[in-house]
């Protein structure tokens, strides 16, 4: 299972940098399902989200990742500011 989960991540990575931003949300969004424990998914989710648009996702997203304790604490925070106030500019 872990191999797997390494797999999905690698490719998750690869499509990101090829362009293709919905096979990278797909592949990290099913990493978030299988490791709710892991930062790393939640953050590159909210990071997509946000390219995306889609503001009230990567809010949530980020709200999220200012709940727990990993690495990126400080660009959830960040990220969280960032959104709400795009939000209240409506954009």
């Amino acid at each position: 299972m872990a191999a797997d989960l390494e797999s999905v991540r690698a490719l998750a990575r690869l499509y990101a940098r090829r362009g293709n931003q919905d096979k990278a949300l797909e592949s990290w969004k099913q990493l978030e399902r299988f490791t709710p424990e892991d930062a790393e998914p939640i953050l590159q989710v909210a990071r997509l989200f946000a390219k995306a648009g889609d503001l009230e996702a990567a809010l949530g997203r980020y709200n999220r990742l200012v709940g727990i304790e990993s690495p990126f604490k400080s660009e959830a925070l960040t990220g969280r500011n960032t959104m709400i106030d795009r939000i209240l500019r409506n954009e």
